[in-house]
């Protein structure tokens, strides 16, 4: 959607005057909004309707930079996605971009990739345990070569992606010197993309009441974490069908097992290794309908010395498109582990997305 000196200049165009120049600034309105019904086996069963997501992203495109805000609005209440501004030099021979603000860090396909195009619900094992929340704070420089089919990604940020769980309330940033450090590299070559990613920082673990819960330190502390990655993805358009997608990822990762407090190092000395990957696929059959299936494995070591947690989930699902903007999905997830508690960690979707 364009401002109303760009309605203005378009009139005037298709008037065939040239009194009126064309701005440098536009607005553009997108989103997509997730309504769904909900499965899971935890109990007796639960079902229930909710809205997953409902995002509105507000971009203004000026000569050398844009403005991005997205927001997220189920009704748990409003919240910020995206909050960054990006500064587009015009180089010849290569892209540069610079971003600073609330924004996607770069580590692997999965967590960059956007909920609106992704088929399967919910992302992986991997990205959910190693970036909840995707986003953080900070500065992000992209580069690209031989128009982008060599890319290169760094990001310094504050260390805290949002659904971190050890994201203080109120304050939602690290206030200390150490700052975390992201880069991805990709190349591509025809269908195939290959790219390598790492991550290096520190965190501080909060203090709660250790005489309460054994399990919680009684006193805060920093530690050292990492995580190591590799990703491969190969599209092709296979014929009557339509795009096949398939890709993979796999890490290694040691103190960035984050979700849950419960995930996080009891000691300063603590490593805490974290073994996480996905394999994915998803195939158009035609206009109207697709099928995908992902597979995703993690172990993770438990805090104080208390074993290893393995899960093994395989996400099944069958997309349909009626219409261009509309995507229809069906899901399950199988929790294949053996674990006394597994079967009541099966869960199902029906989720309808309109995009706009």
């Amino acid at each position: 959607m364009r401002d109303a000196d760009g309605r203005v200049a378009a009139t005037a165009a298709r008037d065939g005057r040239t009194d009126v120049v064309e701005p440098d600034r536009a607005f553009e309105l997108s989103g997509y909004i997730q309504p769904e019904l909900r499965v899971a086996a935890a109990g007796d069963g639960q079902v229930w309707f909710q809205v997953r997501r409902a995002r509105l992203k507000v971009s203004a495109r000026l000569a050398l930079a844009d403005v991005v805000v997205q927001l997220d609005a189920p009704e748990a209440g409003v919240t910020v996605r995206d909050a960054y501004a990006v500064l587009r030099p015009p180089l010849e021979g290569f892209h540069l971009a610079v971003f600073a603000g609330l924004f996607k860090v770069p580590f692997g396909y999965e967590v960059l990739q956007s909920t609106g195009d992704r088929w399967f619900p919910e992302r992986s094992v991997l990205g959910a345990t190693l970036f909840p929340g995707e986003r953080d704070v900070g500065v992000r420089v992209d580069l690209g070569l031989l128009e982008r089919r060599l890319r290169l990604q760094l990001a310094a940020h504050n260390g805290f992606t949002l659904d971190d769980a050890a994201r203080p309330a109120r304050r939602p940033f690290e206030l200390d010197t150490s700052k975390d450090v992201t880069a991805r590299l990709t190349v591509t070559a025809g269908p195939l993309t290959a790219g390598a990613s790492g991550t290096w920082g520190r965190s501080t673990r909060p203090a709660f009441d250790h005489d309460a819960d054994p399990m919680t330190p009684d006193v805060s502390f920093d530690y050292g974490r990492f995580a190591i990655g590799g990703e491969l993805r190969l599209r092709h358009a296979v014929p009557s069908l339509g795009e096949l997608d398939a890709y993979g990822e796999l890490a290694y990762a040691r103190n960035l097992a984050r979700r849950a407090l419960d995930q996080l190092p009891v000691r300063a000395d603590e490593a805490l290794d974290v073994l996480a990957g996905y394999v994915a696929v998803t195939q158009r059959l035609g206009r109207w309908v697709g099928a995908g299936a992902r597979l995703g494995y993690l172990s993770r070591e438990r805090p104080a010395a208390a074993g290893t947690d393995e899960r093994i989930v395989l996400c099944m699902l069958l997309a349909a498109f009626p219409a261009e903007a509309v995507r229809l999905v069906a899901a399950f997830d199988w929790h294949l582990e053996d674990a006394d508690d597994v079967a009541e960690r099966h869960e199902g979707w029906l989720r309808l997305q309109v995009s706009y």
